[in-house]
């Protein structure tokens, strides 16, 4: 019997030590990824970013900023390209826009700006404050609408754009409008600014991070003026429907104007009926711009844009 009692105790300790074990282990892994971004004050707004991979002459900086609202840090359809270029000698900067991923809330946008327009000005600010000279801007959906932005705003001070799997049409710009802007829009004005957390993205985006930095961003939700919300919502809207062809929010003539060495790229396995192959060949015929349907790789993206 005291024998049996010994040999529990002693499993019981080695399980809690295991267990112990498990919990640092996970407390390192944390650690290492916390430390694996910096932040960045710019435009009054703290954004996280990644730097990888070397400087190199004649080498230009690989921008990556992906669609939807989870942050291109930690974004996975990205990390594959992310990887291959860093491994290949590049160096790769990934970034969460405002009011995405980590980075702080924040939606006083510059006068008369939209969504795409103050995530441009925010990474050229960016790419000053990290002496970053003539990028090749990588952009997904709403990534490339910002990349978009991005040649419109700053013509000439990028070195060349890939765009992948980008929205157009009457049907995107109503989804769109749907999941990003009506409903909180409507919380917005009958409730007021504490109540927008029941909107699924937000409760989503405010859920991100350790608990000290969720509360941190859900003041910063919660203290914005209403009116500078919904300002910022409503120019972000009206955005996206000042063109819906060949892409939301650039128009034919548009984008004929932006003389710059472009890559498309068109890889998903199904439509939603919003990033479609229509889209991205309408986009094709307005940049004068290749359209290649493959798989990211170094020699796919890099080999064609470089002049």
């Amino acid at each position: 019997g005291e024998t049996r009692r010994l040999v529990d105790r002693q499993k019981n300790a080695l399980g809690k030590l295991e267990r112990l074990w498990e919990r640092l282990g996970g407390l390192l892994r944390r650690i290492a990824l916390e430390r694996d971004h910096c932040y960045a004050t710019i435009n009054g707004v703290r954004l996280r970013y990644r730097l990888r991979g070397e400087e190199k002459e004649n080498c230009p900086c690989v921008v990556i900023t992906p669609g939807g609202r989870a942050g291109g840090i930690d974004f996975p359809s990205f990390k594959k390209l992310e990887i291959e270029l860093v491994r290949a000698g590049f160096l790769v900067l990934t970034w969460d826009r405002r009011n995405c991923g980590l980075s702080e809330i924040n939606y006083d946008y510059r006068e008369g700006y939209a969504r795409p327009q103050q995530d441009a000005q925010d990474l050229h600010e960016l790419l000053c404050t990290l002496n970053i000279l003539k990028p090749i801007l990588v952009g997904q959906s709403a990534g490339g609408r910002m990349t978009l932005a991005y040649c419109q705003m700053f013509p000439n001070e990028a070195k060349g754009i890939i765009l992948k799997n980008m929205t157009g049409g009457n049907y995107a710009a109503k989804n769109l409008t749907k999941q990003y802007f009506s409903g909180a829009l409507a919380i917005a004005k009958s409730k007021g600014m504490t109540y927008i957390e029941q909107e699924p993205f937000y409760y989503k985006l405010l859920s991100k991070g350790s608990k000290e930095y969720c509360e941190l961003r859900r003041r910063q939700l919660y203290f914005t003026d209403v009116h500078v919300f919904r300002r910022a919502l409503q120019n972000s809207k009206k955005f996206i429907y000042r063109a819906t062809d060949p892409v939301l929010g650039f128009s034919d003539s548009m984008l004929a104007e932006m003389k710059i060495q472009s890559l498309l790229i068109y890889d998903r396995p199904t439509s939603d009926g919003m990033h479609t192959e229509g889209v991205m060949e309408g986009l094709s015929r307005s940049l004068d711009a290749p359209l290649v349907q493959e798989a990211y790789t170094i020699a796919s993206c890099y080999e064609r844009i470089m002049l």
